[in-house]
């Protein structure tokens, strides 16, 4: 019993490993997004001569 139980524990820990790691992927991922449009928007703005580059 204690050995199944160890087994589980162990296993339920490395799950939540593996969702932290998703998480934080996914929130850099989302950060490199949003900076990237921000690039793009800027190249675009100045472009269209909005920002009077």
């Amino acid at each position: 019993m204690i050995a199944v139980q160890s087994a589980r524990a162990k296993e339920i820990t490395q799950v939540q490993q593996i969702a932290r790691t998703r998480t934080t992927a996914g929130i850099a991922a989302t950060a490199v997004g949003v900076l990237l449009t921000a690039l793009i928007l800027q190249q675009v703005a100045e472009g269209l001569g909005w920002l009077g580059g």
